[in-house]
């Protein structure tokens, strides 16, 4: 019997709406790709403002920062797929 699941949360339960966001814009360099995740690391640490964490993406992208904002807050979404594993394991 199942008693516990353990699932990873951007990437697996729901989308990892960085790495959709860069591949929109087709940022595919590695060291630009490389910084974008080490200030979201530095943010979901608490390390840096989610503003702040807005604002380098900018940066190093260039994607314009109202267009950060709102991919950033709208396009994540739940893996339908995946949580049907869950309840049907």
């Amino acid at each position: 019997m199942i008693k516990a699941i353990v699932t990873d949360c951007f990437g697996v339960l729901y989308n990892d709406i960085l790495k959709d966001m860069l591949h929109r814009h087709n940022v595919t360099d590695s060291r630009i790709v490389a910084a974008c995740f080490a200030a979201a690391q530095a943010s979901d640490m608490g390390d840096i403002t989610l503003d702040a964490f807005f604002e380098k993406l900018t940066q190093f992208t260039s994607i314009p920062p109202e267009t950060v904002r709102a991919e950033m807050s709208d396009t994540s979404h739940l893996n339908v797929g995946f949580t049907e594993i869950l309840r049907n394991p």
